[in-house]
């Protein structure tokens, strides 16, 4: 009973109070207004979102994340291995060189997204070290491989493999 009329209120009578009127009352008692109590709250969202954002893009920059690119750099290195081995890479008539073909691409898939997440956690920086430089070389071999593998031309994959 006591808890009602500390509100405003008593058990007899209805409570007739707005949710504007509540939250003005409880926002006086706190000494700040509705409005600076969302400014806070919009600040601290912005900051939890900000922080957020640069471990997403700070975890490129792991040695976790090394390692997992580099278990991906040894599994292509194997890939490639098989392909000049066995011929696999300068024919795409068989479905074990599609499947090659098909893996490469993945892997390039993965190189890129590597590549992107690098940029954007260490921005033009990373782009003109050597390790960037590198890597976009890398990246455009591959991806100039992987087109004239489309198109057929078979001699100029094989000099490209050897290359990469």
């Amino acid at each position: 009973k006591s808890g009602n009329q500390h509100l405003g209120g008593s058990q007899s009578q209805p409570h007739a109070d707005s949710d504007a009127d509540s939250e003005a009352r409880k926002s006086s008692r706190s000494g700040l207004s509705v409005s600076s109590k969302v400014l806070r709250l919009d600040h601290i969202r912005e900051l939890h979102f900000s922080e957020a954002k640069k471990r997403n893009t700070q975890w490129i920059l792991t040695p976790e994340a090394d390692i997992a690119v580099g278990i991906v750099i040894l599994m292509q290195s194997v890939l490639l291995g098989v392909e000049v081995s066995t011929g696999l890479g300068r024919r795409m008539d068989t479905t074990p060189a599609m499947v090659c073909f098909t893996l490469n691409a993945i892997f390039l898939l993965v190189f890129v997204l590597d590549f992107v997440l690098r940029v954007r956690a260490r921005g033009l920086r990373f782009v003109l070290s050597k390790a960037g430089v590198f890597d976009a070389l890398l990246l455009m071999f591959t991806i100039t491989e992987i087109v004239l593998q489309v198109l057929g031309g078979q001699l100029a994959t094989g000099v490209m493999a050897a290359f990469r």
